[in-house]
């Protein structure tokens, strides 16, 4: 993980109090440019975080980066 990334997300933990047990939420703040992890680029789809293996998706998602 990149340290900008890495920095921020660290920034951002926090505690709560869910019916009596602890919780650490991990909130991932608005990023600037495509991160990767180990060399492998993962998304969101839904409650699950998935790979994404095929070229044309890793190019539909890096243009999220570049188009602002």
């Amino acid at each position: 993980m990149r340290h900008p990334l890495k920095d921020s997300v660290l920034a951002s933990l926090s505690h709560s109090d869910y019916y009596g047990l602890g919780v650490i939420v991990i909130r991932i703040p608005e990023q600037q440019e495509v991160s990767l992890l180990d060399g492998k680029m993962f998304i969101r789809e839904g409650d699950d975080t998935a790979e994404v293996t095929e070229v044309s998706r890793m190019l539909e998602i890096g243009k999220r980066f570049t188009a602002g």
